[in-house]
């Protein structure tokens, strides 16, 4: 997936597109297909990645993930808390960088979501409150997805770390139920009057 995220793309959307535009699937914006060629999207109300970039800025995005897996390879794993660390960071960065990227013109959320499972899973973290599909959420009082993501690119970074730390821990048991009280016979407090 670092390399080339077009064959996952294709396989996640091969028949979601809308008739006639198959392509769409597995390709990036700014390739030569005519709705893809000049394609300009926002994200957030952000700019994305010009459509003519999005080839060289997703290789220089692969060579840059590369990296970063091989200094977290290369943590002992002895030192679990501090590759766990690591891992959190660089799928923080990972997802952030691609949504900013924006390289397709449909399905880039879940695209993120799954280079989250990827860089995680390859450290045997699974996220278990993570999905690629729905959109998570949290609950109130928690920060939203998207205002955790709108932190992160304002340079707070702990709410979405702390977000996928949170995610790799089973969800909290129920609090155990109480067994329900066995049901009173109904006593009258008069007797029946007699006919």
């Amino acid at each position: 997936m670092a390399k080339d995220s077009r064959p996952v793309h294709a396989s996640l959307f091969a028949g979601l597109t809308p008739a006639g535009f198959e392509y769409y699937a597995g390709n990036y914006r700014g390739e030569a297909y005519e709705c893809l060629r000049d394609c300009v999207v926002f994200a957030g109300g952000q700019p994305t990645c010009p459509p003519h970039l999005v080839l060289s800025t997703m290789a220089a995005f692969a060579a840059d993930i590369e990296r970063a897996v091989k200094e977290v390879d290369a943590i002992p794993n002895e030192k679990l808390n501090t590759k766990l660390a690591q891992a959190i960071r660089l799928a923080a960065m990972v997802f952030d960088r691609f949504l900013r990227i924006h390289p397709y013109r449909d399905g880039n959320g879940h695209g993120a979501r799954f280079l989250v499972w990827a860089v995680l899973g390859r450290y045997d973290h699974w996220p278990v409150r993570f999905t690629v599909e729905p959109r998570p959420d949290q609950p109130p009082p928690a920060p939203s997805y998207m205002e955790m993501i709108f932190e992160y690119r304002r340079g707070n970074k702990q709410p979405l770390e702390k977000y996928f730390v949170e995610c790799l821990k089973p969800p909290p048991a129920p609090p155990p139920q109480q067994p329900a009280p066995a049901p009173q016979a109904q006593v009258p407090s008069t007797p029946p009057a007699s006919p």
